[in-house]
């Protein structure tokens, strides 16, 4: 018996031995790779000896290497995403795994939690970023042009009946509700929030969601109905503006890929039947054409009508509903500064000027 258990034990480190050293030659053979697709993160590559850093700094970018960039990493990583999945479970602490698998980006409402701002220094940004809304509204006046301020909301503010049930216990969007409390009556008209025309639209609208299951943005239903808000904004505010947007169709596909998918290592995994329509290829972000390092131009030649529009990721899908409705398009980054935005404002003389912000970022600092 003892003999049998001996061998067994012999077997059992032979074997460990050689996935030890199976896994050390693959990662002497194989090219270190930089970014893991799993992870969506970038990996520490083999690191250079400096001078001016530390022995310590230096043997700890030695273990990071040796921990992003051993063998067959990727492989263990997605059978381990494959796994967690399996049992229910979210691979990522960054995402929610929600009811009937709908996906979320976890946000932390940072009036609420644990912030790298304290809680008046975050109602300060938020006061701050309602002046701002004010002084381009005087800037613009001044030019003659209209604006127009957009909050597109967080996936989990809007379709928190897909959350998990500890978060009915939780404020979500203290943060949105403090900009709110902000807002007066002289501001109130610029405003458009995502929250309210979803709100209105869901229980119309059975057949569509606004906002992708595996993605943390809008689809293009969802984004229409942002669009045709605006429209109704705008309406009859200029007699020069002219705004003709195209009749839709919105279709169904199989839609397998999505942020948050990619964020737990699932992209090629999880398929949800998602709204769409079809742009022309004018508007289509492919043939978007670069006027200034930091401007865009989607140019149809629809009418006169110029739009400048300023936002962040959710611009994607949203901005071909405008370029299709005017002459020319104009779009940048949110984080550009003030001073640099009426800059170009001057320089193109839009009719109009949109900005969107995601309400996960009301509470960071304005650029200066």
């Amino acid at each position: 018996m003892a003999r049998r258990t001996l061998k067994l034990s012999g077997l059992f480190a032979a074997l460990f031995f050689t996935a030890l050293m199976t896994t050390l030659l693959v990662s002497i053979a194989t090219p270190d790779v930089d970014v893991s697709e799993q992870e969506k993160r970038t990996l520490q590559t083999w690191p250079k000896w400096s001078e001016r850093e530390s022995l310590k700094a230096y043997l700890r970018q030695l273990s990071d290497y040796a921990n992003d960039q051993f063998g067959f990493r990727e492989q263990l990583i997605k059978l381990y995403n494959k796994a967690s999945w399996s049992l229910g479970e979210s691979p990522s602490d960054t995402v929610i795994r929600g009811n009937n698998d709908w996906l979320f980006l976890k946000i932390k409402d940072p009036m609420l939690s644990q912030h790298k701002y304290s809680r008046t220094t975050v109602e300060n940004i938020i006061k701050r970023r309602v002046e701002y809304i004010r002084k381009m509204k005087s800037e613009l006046e001044a030019r003659g042009i209209v604006y127009r301020h957009i909050i597109a909301s967080n996936k989990m503010s809007v379709y928190s009946e897909h959350l998990p049930a500890i978060y009915a216990l939780t404020n979500i969007n203290a943060s949105l509700e403090h900009f709110k409390s902000l807002i007066d009556p002289e501001l109130a008209p610029l405003q458009i929030y995502t929250d309210e025309i979803v709100n209105a639209v869901k229980p119309t609208e059975p057949e569509f969601d606004l906002y992708f299951k595996n993605d943390s943005h809008w689809n293009d239903y969802g984004a229409y109905q942002v669009f045709m808000e605006v429209l109704r904004s705008l309406d009859q505010k200029s007699s020069k503006l002219a705004l003709d947007p195209i009749a839709r169709e919105f279709k169904v596909f199989e839609k397998f890929s999505g942020d948050l998918a990619q964020y737990i290592g699932l992209n090629d995994q999880l398929m949800a039947m998602e709204p769409y329509t079809e742009f022309l290829p004018c508007a289509q972000p492919d043939n978007q054409q670069s006027v200034r390092w930091d401007l865009g131009l989607a140019k149809c030649d629809r009418n006169e009508t110029k739009i400048l529009i300023i936002g962040d990721s959710f611009l994607v899908n949203f901005y071909p509903y405008f370029a299709e409705s005017v002459g020319e398009l104009y779009v940048i980054r949110q984080k550009t500064s003030r001073t640099r935005l009426l800059q170009l404002i001057d320089a193109y003389q839009p009719d109009i000027v949109l900005e969107e912000i995601v309400e996960r970022n009301l509470a960071q600092p304005i650029p200066h």
